[in-house]
């Protein structure tokens, strides 16, 4: 048993190695001062592989990256991305220069000691989460003018006068399927389709008291679409169906969307495998839209289903911006698992919603916003790499354990059109910002996998968790991807502590255990709080992730294909549906990350290395002729053609 004084000399120790992050060699300072003139456009691609690209630029899929990369520079291998190669920390890391030991961000959802455990932990998309200042606060300070596109994990409020936009718009109701037939769901266990989510099965009946409605060679048939808002408030819409072929048989082939049972405004119509226009909707008070998607339509009526997707509004700082985008675009489709997860509707039509996601932020409302209010600094994010590979990649892969010999390559193409999307997405932000240097990267790689753990019956199994009682627990536990934290509920320590000091450690050793236990198949490394300070990647480059507040007392990397998220209840190890994660240790080229950067006073077809996510601030506030952040402690990378001072 440690002593308590003893224990206060460790954390001194790992205090002073959370500074120590072990960074390579060689890289030049960042200059101090004022602005250089230049322009930076920064577009991160969430969970873009640094290989997957590497074979889709050669393929001719991605000419804009084939371009960055013939005129400009990359990192050898790839980028190491932080440790945990999660998004939130992914994101932070990058924006800040900062690791997590620094920036307090030491995974997507984690627990903070100074606190009460909550079920749903601390979020890393919390405004004022991130404790390290970011690229995009000194780059205002310097007077530059600052643009955050579909950036993850950042506080509005950290550039007052510069522009924000969301990825994620504002949701006003839930979203679903009306169908005249019970849909067979799965994975139920995983996901409760509860009030936002519904499946609805409707009665088909005959059409009456419309006016205006378009003309039907069969008796049209109607149905209701009642969407429900967070608020409670009722949203209804009706369904008009109705027989358009003049061919003497019943042949229903079309679906009219109205507010009300007059065709004239405010609706959209439909054939089977069709997206409609955005259908405007107003929700109490708030002006927005939805989509509708007809996935079934028998002619003669056995089988209808419709899915409709959430009302939604872009959401965007100041509130003039805001109503800028709402007044002139289309309604953002949002990203959204949960309909495919649970069978509701098909690969198809979900690749085809996060994918129109990203084509109408990057193809038409980014560029918009770039042109109309002419930044210094750009830095924007997509997220389609992500949303695709977490459903498909294990299945699309061949060679790993859940490859699907059947719809394997037709997933594969799926790939493939995530990245040249991205690439699309990179093309048209260029073009509305020509005279910017650009850097592409991403947060993290991609592993295939398909096996999840669940850590709370590993730790109920050791009787340190109980399920009927969470709040008075020994242990709290915050998992996502391929890293888990373990908390001791310490008294004096942790608020609502009920575990004494002195039994600390011979808790550490059991949860240690356990998790060893589940075999090196499944566990790749266990770690004690004070050894995350330096966890080596390779023989250059360790990554510190010892945060004293934030940091689990036991932290367990996983395996691929195993990770920690969406576990089967009763089962330590079950299948998921999970078919791409991160989080895992970044020592493969899966794992590895994108960069590469291009511009007027960037060395031209070089390869550099080893380039890790704390050297992408430094190295734009380099170019931009700024500070870089407090808190960062990457390098300037060598890649400038010369000094650049104000």
């Amino acid at each position: 048993m440690k002593s308590h004084a003893r224990q206060v000399l460790v954390l001194l120790i790992c205090l002073v190695l959370a500074v120590g992050f072990a960074i390579p060699s060689g890289h030049a300072p960042a200059p101090a001062g004022a602005a250089s003139g230049e322009r930076a456009l920064v577009v991160i691609s969430d969970g873009m592989r640094h290989d997957l690209m590497k074979q889709f630029v050669a393929d001719g899929i991605m000419p804009t990256y084939a371009e960055i990369l013939a005129t400009g520079v990359e990192a050898d291998g790839g980028m190491i991305p932080n440790v945990p190669a999660n998004s939130g920390p992914g994101w932070t890391a990058l924006i800040t220069g900062a690791p997590p030991a620094i920036n307090g961000v030491t995974n997507n959802t984690f627990h903070d000691n100074t606190q009460s455990a909550s079920p749903w932990g601390v979020s890393a998309w919390t405004p004022g989460v991130n404790l390290a200042e970011t690229i995009m606060d000194v780059a205002e300070d310097a007077g530059l003018k600052v643009m955050s596109l579909g950036v993850q994990t950042f506080d509005t409020a950290s550039i007052p006068t510069g522009v924000v936009m969301d990825s994620y718009p504002d949701w006003s109701t839930g979203r679903g399927i009306v169908a005249n037939y019970e849909v067979p769901l799965q994975w139920t266990d995983l996901l409760a389709t509860g009030p936002y989510l519904s499946n609805t099965v409707v009665e088909l009946v005959e059409a009456a008291g419309w006016a205006n409605a378009p003309e039907s060679f069969s008796p049209a048939q109607e149905a209701p679409l009642a969407m429900l808002a967070f608020s409670g408030t009722p949203v209804d819409y009706v369904l008009y169906i109705f027989d358009s072929t003049d061919d003497g048989t019943t042949n229903y082939n079309r679906v009219l969307v109205a507010p009300s049972k007059d065709a004239v405004e405010g609706t959209a119509t439909v054939g089977v495998g069709e997206w409609s226009e955005d259908i405007p909707a107003t929700v109490d008070e708030v002006e927005g839209g939805f989509y509708v998607k007809l996935l079934e339509l028998e002619p003669d009526l056995s089988q209808f289903r419709l899915y409709f997707t959430p009302v939604t509004r872009a959401r965007a700082w100041p509130e003039s911006v805001e109503e800028d985008v709402a007044a002139n675009f289309a309604a953002i489709k949002p990203i959204d698992y949960s309909p495919y997860i649970l069978g509701m509707i098909d690969a198809e039509t979900f690749v085809e919603q996060q994918l129109d996601n990203t084509k109408l932020l990057g193809q038409e409302i980014y560029p918009y916003l770039i042109r109309t209010y002419e930044p210094d600094l750009v830095l924007a994010g997509s997220e389609a790499t992500d949303a695709i590979q977490h459903r498909f990649l294990s299945l699309a892969i061949e060679g790993s354990e859940q490859y699907d010999a059947e719809n394997g390559p037709a997933y594969y193409g799926y790939l493939e059109t995530a990245y040249r999307v991205t690439d699309d997405f990179v093309r048209a932000l260029w073009d509305a910002m020509p005279d910017a240097h650009v850097f592409v990267t991403s947060d993290h790689g991609f592993h295939s996998t398909g096996m999840a753990i669940n850590a709370n019956l590993v730790l109920e199994s050791i009787g340190l968790y109980d399920p009927a009682d969470p709040a008075n627990s020994q242990v709290v536990a915050y998992g996502a991807g391929g890293l888990l934290q373990v908390y001791i509920k310490v008294i004096g320590r942790n608020p609502d502590g009920v575990v004494a000091e002195e039994d600390y450690e011979l808790l550490r050793e059991q949860i240690v255990s356990a998790f060893e236990d589940l075999g090196p198949d499944v566990i790749d490394r266990v770690l004690l709080k004070e050894e995350t300070a330096s966890i080596p990647i390779t023989d250059e480059v360790s990554w510190n992730m010892f945060h004293p507040d934030r940091t689990g007392d036991v932290v367990v990397f996983s395996k691929p294909p195993y990770q920690f998220d969406a576990a089967m209840a009763g089962e330590i190890t079950s299948p998921t549906p999970i078919y791409g994660q991160h989080g895992f240790l970044p020592t493969s080229p899966e794992s590895r990350s994108v960069f590469a950067a291009a511009g007027p006073t960037i060395d031209q077809g070089i390869v550099i290395g080893p380039v890790t996510a704390l050297d992408l601030a430094p190295t734009v506030a380099a170019l931009l002729g700024i500070d870089a952040p407090a808190q960062a402690q990457g390098s300037v990378l060598p890649m400038l053609l010369e000094p650049i001072t104000g």
